[in-house]
């Protein structure tokens, strides 16, 4: 009797225990859509402790990915598949997808699975960015109207080329000098100084709305990119606007930001402008030592028209990411007029990137510099004073998830080389929420057909194996639980 009263307690004690393991995961299981919406935070404290849903449970993404061997610069010391592996497994580490796959397949494939992941794009672009931080100069606006003149030229003299059809007719370079006086710096330059306040804007006033048409200059309503929304109007009328198309078919596709010192590009106009600069002659209007470049995002217009921005650098890199020491992400404070509230990227160089940081800034004062991650433009402040401590910010970011992810790429360090999609198999929501109802309906039904099947042939003996068996079960989930063990539709 001593011995079944020990027994007992002991049970009761592991199933006490293993109850405390599985709360979690029944609170979880237990929460309305709703409640979690409402609850962000105790939702993500519950599934550090609960049981891990595999892919075909909760969704997710599968890409396989094969690495560009042909772009690989200089000699590695490793293989280069099993440096992107670990580049990319430390990205996503920081990242917080829970329970991820990496792994590496043949020489020169790497196979990724995120389950429960809800931005698909965004997790696409962590792993697939070489994270290649680049400073560059921007153009004298010299350049930029040259490289307008040149285009339009080319243009007027190639029609075809503004239609679908492309004539890869060979062209030499044109030297045109350019045309006009060289625009100033607006009130909406940005201040590149210390990390409080290196990209920050000087407020601008708007301008009188019932100034006409023909008056109205570049005006600047909100910073999205360090002070580069605008709230221009289209500056021609009808009748200008036809005598631009058909002598300036170049110009009537873009315009000038209020410093002349890059273009804007409307959402109507950027696909027409993107499909003429692919054509293999363009190159040749570029001015040398320079090169084009797009900015990472859209931005919309006071008149609620999206444009985005398309810049004419030098084609030398004043600093790179090499120098790069750490990366944060953060919300700027209510006291940063130019990024309250708003995602952040702070960048801090080592000692030889800021003694370089500090020589470029002092010698480029009041010209503009922008930040180039991936060939993509997120920022061209002007540089306002020099800076000597090394400390940098990228800002005009709309989501922190976005600002994470950029801190994460240049954290964990640049891809020896670009890695291409060869298969990509999204799962949704839906089907991992289908899979877990039938899964859990088919184990309560097979459970208890097994239970009402004991008992009539075992009768009591069937009933002691019947309650061994549920705490089998209870114990099995809890050590999941406790071990933060995966459970796979087959598990179940």
């Amino acid at each position: 009797m001593k011995n079944i009263k020990i027994k007992f307690i002991i049970t009761l004690v592991i199933l006490a225990v293993s109850l405390y393991f599985l709360i979690p995961t029944l609170r979880l299981a237990l929460m309305s859509p709703e409640a979690m919406e409402a609850n962000p935070e105790k939702v993500a404290s519950l599934r550090k402790r609960a049981i891990k849903l595999g892919l075909d449970l909760q969704g997710g993404m599968h890409i396989i990915m094969e690495i560009d061997k042909d772009k690989i610069e200089g000699e590695l010391e490793e293989d280069p598949t099993d440096e992107a592996l670990e580049i990319i497994r430390n990205r996503i580490d920081q990242f917080g997808v829970s329970e991820p796959v990496i792994q590496k397949e043949g020489t020169d494939r790497i196979i990724v699975e995120l389950p429960g992941i809800d931005n698909p794009d965004l997790a696409r672009e962590l792993i697939q960015e070489t994270a290649l931080l680049e400073f560059k100069l921007l153009s004298q606006p010299g350049d930029l109207q040259k490289f307008a003149f040149n285009m339009d030229t080319f243009l007027v003299a190639h029609p075809e080329i503004l239609g679908m059809e492309i004539d890869e007719t060979s062209l030499e370079p044109m030297d045109i000098e350019s045309q006009g006086e060289e625009k100033t710096e607006s009130d909406s330059d940005i201040i590149v100084g210390k990390t409080k306040d290196i990209f920050a804007e000087a407020e601008k006033t708007e301008q009188d709305s019932t100034q006409s048409v023909e008056d109205k200059k570049p005006t600047t309503t909100e910073d999205i990119f360090e002070g580069e929304s605008t709230g221009l109007d289209i500056p021609y009328d009808i009748d200008e606007e036809e005598e631009v198309i058909t002598t300036k078919p170049f110009t009537g596709l873009i315009d000038y930001w209020e410093d002349g010192s890059m273009f804007m590009v409307s959402k109507d106009s950027e696909a027409d402008v993107k499909r003429i600069l692919k054509h293999a002659d363009i190159s040749k209007l570029v001015p040398k030592g320079c090169e084009l470049h797009w900015g990472s995002r859209t931005q919309t217009l006071r008149t609620g028209v999206e444009f985005r921005f398309l810049y004419l650098l030098n084609d030398k890199a004043e600093l790179t990411g090499k120098y790069l020491e750490d990366a944060s992400f953060a919300l700027g404070s209510s006291a940063d007029m130019q990024a309250a509230n708003q995602p952040v990227v702070n960048l801090k160089f080592n000692k030889a990137g800021a003694k370089v940081f500090s020589q470029v800034t002092g010698a480029n004062i009041k010209k503009r510099l922008a930040i180039v991650l991936d060939d993509k433009v997120h920022t061209a402040p002007v540089i306002q004073v020099k800076i000597r401590d090394g400390n940098a910010r990228i800002t005009g970011i709309p989501v922190l998830d976005e600002a994470k992810a950029i801190a994460i790429v240049l954290r964990a360090g640049a891809l020896p080389a670009p890695l291409k999609v060869i298969e990509e198999r999204t799962i949704g929501p839906t089907l991992g929420e289908d899979s877990i109802r039938k899964g859990v309906f088919a184990t309560l039904l097979g459970f208890i057909l097994v239970v009402i099947f004991i008992i009539i042939y075992y009768k009591g003996a069937g009933l002691v194996a019947n309650v061994a068996l549920l705490l089998n079960l209870i114990i099995l989930m809890a050590a999941m639980a406790g071990l933060h063990a995966t459970l796979t539709l087959p598990g179940i």
